[in-house]
């Protein structure tokens, strides 16, 4: 089948070993596509991506976020702490730039997910990354770190939401913190509450 033709296609994941603590899962059909009816008129990309500003710069403050686990790996931690959704775990003003160095001290692969925005990856292990992009997620690598730099400044993000490792079991089981981002100084106070 050439790409594109009419058809039936399936999307699937690759193994996934989230390390020596962690867990092996082996690839799976997470969906299937039905391709119907003419091919559309192919989209002219362009040639270059617009580009993206360096934030490294504009750093206002700068955070450690620790990831740890029980021994047992059935608790997991962040900054020491299971989840709970009535404690506000990071306060941050509308406007600021921060810095996280999010470190994983355990043997199994954690990812890092903020709700709310993108953020720049900078650093993974101490190698410095091109801040040509914006991420969603990341990778912490086991008993390694990554730094990223999350901008807090887009007025829609005012409110309560949360981050996390982004792996469902993960999150479950306690690796999962909250985050405020309040009006800057003179903002008319006005508190969205955000989903994400």
């Amino acid at each position: 089948m050439t790409a594109g033709a009419p058809g039936v296609y399936l999307l699937r994941t690759a193994d996934i070993d989230t390390g020596p603590e962690g867990n092996q899962y082996a690839g799976t059909v997470m969906a299937t596509v039905r391709v119907q009816g003419s091919p559309a008129t192919p989209v002219t990309l362009p040639p270059a991506l617009l580009p993206v500003e360096d934030l490294r710069g504009k750093i206002t403050n700068r955070r450690t976020i620790v990831y740890t686990e029980s021994q047992n790996g059935d608790t997991l931690f962040i900054d020491g702490k299971t989840f709970d959704m009535t404690r506000t775990d990071i306060r941050v003003k509308l406007g600021a730039i921060e810095e996280w160095t999010i470190r994983n001290e355990s043997d199994e692969l954690h990812t890092f997910h903020i709700h709310q925005g993108p953020y720049q990856l900078t650093e993974i292990n101490g190698v410095p990354q091109p801040a040509d992009d914006h991420r969603d997620i990341v990778d912490v690598p086991i008993r390694g770190e990554v730094k990223v730099v999350i901008p807090f400044t887009n007025p829609t993000i005012v409110g309560r939401f949360v981050y996390h490792c982004h792996i469902l079991s993960h999150e479950d089981k306690g690796m999962m913190a909250t985050i405020e981002v309040t009006p800057a100084t003179g903002d008319s106070g006005r508190s969205h509450r955000n989903g994400g």
